[in-house]
Parts: structure tokens; C-alpha cells; sequence
């Protein structure tokens, strides 16, 4: 399969590159937060908890909590 070849104006590819840097960093910042949230879950080991993100709310099953 020959490789793609993405030709874009330069007003698009900037544009493109700005969209792809500001998902990146969401992306990124969201690791952290998820990890520093399981950073808590570890430290302070609750009974329960109550999260509307399943990513947590997988990792502190897994915990047994």
C-alpha cells in the first residue's frame, strides 16, 4: 500500500496543526489528571467512591474499592 501524501494549503496546514497540538495537550493533561486521581485513590484507599469517569471508576474496582 503506497504511503499518503497530504498536500494542504498553508493558512489549512496551520490551522491543522493547531487542532492537532490543542488535542494533544488535552490528551496529555487528562493523563495527568487521571493518574494523579489514582495517585489519591492508592494514598487515601476509601471504602467507596463516587466518580463520573469510568476510567476511575475501572482502576478503583480493580482496587478492590
Amino acid at each position: 500500500m503506497p504511503a499518503m501524501i497530504l498536500t494542504l494549503p498553508p493558512y489549512l496546514l496551520h490551522t491543522s496543526i493547531s487542532i492537532l497540538n490543542t488535542r494533544f495537550n488535552r490528551s496529555a493533561q487528562l493523563s495527568k489528571d487521571y493518574l494523579e486521581a489514582v495517585k489519591i485513590l492508592e494514598e487515601v484507599k476509601p471504602k467507596r467512591i463516587v466518580s463520573n469517569n469510568t476510567g476511575i471508576a475501572y482502576k478503583a474496582v480493580e482496587m478492590g474499592i
